[in-house]
């Protein structure tokens, strides 16, 4: 006798499965003796299968939820991943194009006129719009006409290009080709920057290992402080540099270059 239905005199139990696992029963109970027969057992076990398939759709809609909650935290974490990414790659972009024209020495400005070459840095107004706009400038002052492109790489304006084309070029067509030029000329002069500036490390690393050789050849204190003087002086065109041995405020040796 079931001990939470005293008065019970008839029952019937189905268990409710998950797979192997038993996630409950249904327990029917009844006061009238051989209440229940085969087709109301047939009955509570079709009840049950009902409610496991329920269970299931319950149990599997709530695992793609948490799947679909996952995944969307990993397409968000991916996107801010992916921003992250851009950002440095502007700002390497930026500050590696600021220090490469900053300490330039070479040309870093060409005009074309009447097909002569010359090194120009200066800046005209629609070269100016062009780089501040961040897009094609089209200006006409009397019967000349000048088309501007900014030069983009990785979002970073690092230049930019004009041409005075010849009356009756379509203007469309003008603005095409040189966005055409200005993209892929953006990626070949960066391509050059990193060569340039791998050729200098090169060449620097060169510079001190030459250095090293020549201060393990010296015979004494003065022969190096006169080597280094001399090396730094040439190497970057110092007009002077010193060197101090000791510390300040006591008797000490010393070189200068100058």
């Amino acid at each position: 006798m079931d001990v939470y239905f005293k008065d019970s005199q008839a029952q019937m139990t189905a268990p409710i499965r998950d797979g192997d696992a038993i996630l409950g029963v249904i327990d029917v109970h009844s006061t009238t003796p051989e209440a229940f027969r085969e087709d109301d057992l047939r009955v509570l076990v079709q009840f049950t299968r009902a409610l496991e398939a329920v269970t299931r759709i319950i149990r599997q809609a709530e695992e793609q939820a948490q799947i679909m909650t996952e995944n969307q935290r990993l397409r968000l974490e991916a996107e801010i991943n992916r921003r992250e990414i851009e950002r440095l790659s502007h700002e390497l972009t930026r500050s590696g194009w600021q220090d490469f024209l900053n300490g330039r020495r070479g040309v870093t400005g060409l005009t074309l006129e009447h097909n002569r070459l010359s090194n120009q840095t200066d800046w005209s107004q629609a070269l100016i719009e062009a780089s501040q706009n961040r897009q094609p400038v089209r200006l006409v002052q009397g019967d000349r006409e000048t088309v501007a492109v900014p030069v983009i790489l990785r979002g970073q304006v690092i230049g930019a290009i004009e041409v005075e084309p010849e009356p009756g070029q379509a203007e469309a067509e003008t603005v095409e080709m040189v966005q055409a030029v200005a993209q892929r000329l953006a990626l070949s002069l960066d391509n050059a920057r990193l060569l340039e500036e791998a050729q200098e490390t090169t060449a620097q690393e060169q510079r001190i290992s030459e250095l090293v050789a020549r201060f393990q050849s010296a015979e004494s204190v003065d022969d190096l402080l006169q080597m280094a003087l001399s090396e730094l002086s040439q190497s970057l065109g110092a007009e002077h540099a010193a060197i101090r041995l000791g510390r300040p405020g006591r008797q000490m040796e010393g070189a200068s270059y100058a």
